[in-house]
């Protein structure tokens, strides 16, 4: 794959075996999660909302394996209430299905990224139908996935880096600003961060378009991860 290509990819599927072999675990976890929360609104059973949490928690984490496993129970359960639903293609079915798909990736041993990637590919045809069967929506889908890869792992034919000294920069407001949007998910918060790195003497042009561009902006953006110096 070529920068170009990367950066005009309007399908998910190469661009993660792409990434599959060169991403850490927990970013290809939290871009599964990621693919969830798109479609939260759909994911109307509990059991399926709360895999993909403690999924989420784990890519960070914050909680052990044995959590994963019994979230990739309940996430199985609510995608296959019977043999009917199995074959549904009902928004809902749907969305319960890819938060199966996204919790058993995420339900892999630790350190095995290439595993992970793998197993999100196979995800992303439940993502990509997460609405309609149409083509319209299809192509949408593929569209809206894209660009949450391309938030959570940049430009991997760029390479970029904060300098320490921004960091320190007036009582680290940098990495507190980071640290608060992580925390709290406020992603609207992408233009200060932006301001505040300039201000602090950062010149990088794509850092500042990644911040105060449209988004979507999620747990793992580069940036965020980036200034807090997560993998």
């Amino acid at each position: 794959m070529t920068e170009q290509e990367w950066l005009a990819c309007t399908d998910p599927t190469p661009v993660l075996d792409f990434l599959k072999f060169k991403a850490s675990d927990r970013k290809l976890r939290l871009f599964g999660v990621a693919c969830c929360y798109r479609i939260w609104h759909l994911l109307t059973n509990d059991n399926s909302r709360k895999a993909v949490e403690i999924a989420e928690s784990f890519a960070d984490r914050l909680t052990h394996t044995f959590a994963l496993s019994a979230a990739h129970q309940m996430a199985s359960h609510a995608s296959s209430p019977g043999l009917e639903a199995l074959f549904s293609c009902t928004p809902h079915a749907i969305a319960c299905r890819l938060a199966c798909a996204a919790v058993e990736s995420v339900s892999l041993p630790r350190n095995c990224p290439h595993e992970v990637g793998a197993r999100m590919v196979g995800a992303m045809s439940w993502s990509q139908r997460s609405y309609h069967e149409t083509r319209d929506y299809v192509d949408e889908g593929r569209a809206v996935n894209c660009a949450l890869l391309r938030d959570v792992f940049g430009n991997p034919f760029r390479t970029a880096s904060i300098d320490s000294r921004w960091l320190r920069w007036n009582d680290h407001i940098v990495k507190k600003i980071a640290l608060g949007i992580y925390a709290d998910r406020d992603f609207d918060r992408m233009p200060i961060l932006a301001d505040a790195l300039e201000e602090a003497g950062c010149t990088n042009g794509d850092i500042f378009e990644h911040c105060r561009g449209p988004g979507p902006h999620v747990r793992g953006c580069w940036v965020v991860d980036l200034i807090l110096a997560k993998d």
